[in-house]
């Protein structure tokens, strides 16, 4: 990672970009990564503060870019622990300083308006006020919106999905022909239980009762230590089901991934923010079955774009499964909508929406 370490005056615009950044392959890293090279490519000056470092690194960087730089704009997005702790540091050094321009604070996951709720007594009086001074918040989803806007009525809140920097022009179409070996079904997030992995893995076993036949899975994803060795037992039990590691946030997703049949996203997280996984399989063109569990509902419209089914429910999960595979028109239609609407997520819109805020 490069990292723009110059402090000296400058006259043109300027933004402090403070949050993690790559390579740790966590979601908000990688959005402000990609995020910060679109902007700079657009002709932003763009200085990194990687709060993946230590807290004194990360006090001292911001104390220094603050007090040297004109013209400064600061972006935050973090995830909770910068929410509580780094968002109210950030907010009164900027205010030290008054050649600071645009405050952009742009919480991740979903949690953001649980988090404030959590704060007890005169400290969040005190945050909400704070929240009140800055320019701008943006959420992922209108949902993180209109709870926000209920403890912050005054403030200038907007939905900002996260962008995606590739998408594909045409959607893969299967006949009545494909034979069911070919209908290949796709999970792509993090490996664990809390992302429903073992309620798919139940429902592919129903789908093979009622099928006869085997219908294959490919998992892709971060699979962490503490959960390998369950894994792969309950994988090593189902022929029909492989582990293909971690695909790269770049064209070779959308590539690889537009040639599945449908995308099933079961998550059991109640905190799942802006899910962007369900932003790749829209891009890619995919119909997307998912779990109707926090604000999935807004990215994937029922009996539209793909379907919706009971948390943690497998039998009603292979039911949906099952809906799509014997029914390719239904799923070349879904598909088809869901690369329609995926416009929202591309970077272009996403920073065209950002650079509108910093200009206000």
């Amino acid at each position: 990672m490069t990292r723009n370490r110059e402090t000296k005056k400058t006259a043109g615009p300027t933004l402090l970009m403070v949050g993690p950044f790559p390579p740790p392959p966590m979601g908000p890293a990688v959005r402000n990564g990609l995020l910060a090279d679109a902007l700079q490519a657009r002709g932003t000056r763009i200085i990194r503060v990687n709060t993946v470092n230590n807290r004194a690194k990360v006090f001292w960087e911001l104390c220094t870019h603050l007090s040297r730089t004109r013209q400064l704009s600061v972006y935050l997005s973090v995830s909770r622990n910068g929410q509580l702790i780094l968002f109210p540091v950030l907010y009164i050094l900027a205010r030290m300083f008054s050649n600071t321009g645009r405050f952009i604070f742009y919480p991740a996951a979903g949690s953001f308006y649980e988090n404030v709720q959590s704060i007890a007594g005169p400290p969040r009086r005190i945050y909400i006020s704070f929240l009140r001074h800055i320019h701008h918040v943006f959420v992922q989803t209108d949902g993180m919106r209109t709870k926000l806007l209920g403890i912050l009525p005054a403030c200038s809140v907007s939905r900002l999905p996260n962008p995606k920097p590739y998408r594909c022009e045409t959607v893969t179409e299967f006949g009545p022909d494909v034979p069911m070996r070919d209908r290949r079904l796709l999970y792509l997030s993090r490996v664990r239980a809390a992302k429903g992995i073992e309620v798919l893995l139940e429902a592919m076993d129903h789908v093979r009762s009622a099928l006869g036949v085997d219908v294959p899975l490919d998992i892709y994803g971060v699979l962490t230590d503490d959960y390998r060795d369950r894994f792969n037992s309950l994988v090593s039990r189902r022929p029909n089901v492989a582990y293909r590691g971690v695909l790269p946030a770049n064209e070779q997703l959308v590539r690889t991934i537009n040639s599945y049949y449908a995308m099933v996203f079961p998550t059991l997280c109640t905190g799942e923010g802006f899910p962007g996984v369900l932003a790749d399989a829209a891009l890619a063109g995919l119909p997307m079955i998912a779990s109707d569990i926090a604000y999935n509902s807004e990215m994937v419209r029922d009996g539209d774009n793909g379907l919706l089914f009971t948390p943690g429910a497998s039998e009603e999960l292979a039911e949906k499964i099952l809906m799509l595979l014997k029914d390719p028109e239904l799923r070349n239609r879904m598909a088809a909508r869901s690369l329609e609407g995926s416009a929202e997520y591309y970077m272009d819109t996403v920073v065209s929406r950002l650079e509108e805020k910093l200009k206000e």
